[in-house]
């Protein structure tokens, strides 16, 4: 489990039209020791 999430949405002119980019990064604050171990 993760969180919080932000989603921001911008027009590129350079991806064409019905297609989506998609980047990620994680922000310098939030540390992984803070979320709980996943268990299979």
């Amino acid at each position: 489990m993760g969180g919080p999430l932000a989603v921001h949405v911008s027009r590129a002119d350079d991806v064409p039209g019905g297609r989506y980019r998609v980047a990620s990064r994680v922000l310098p604050h939030v540390r992984a020791d803070g979320f709980p171990r996943a268990t299979p």
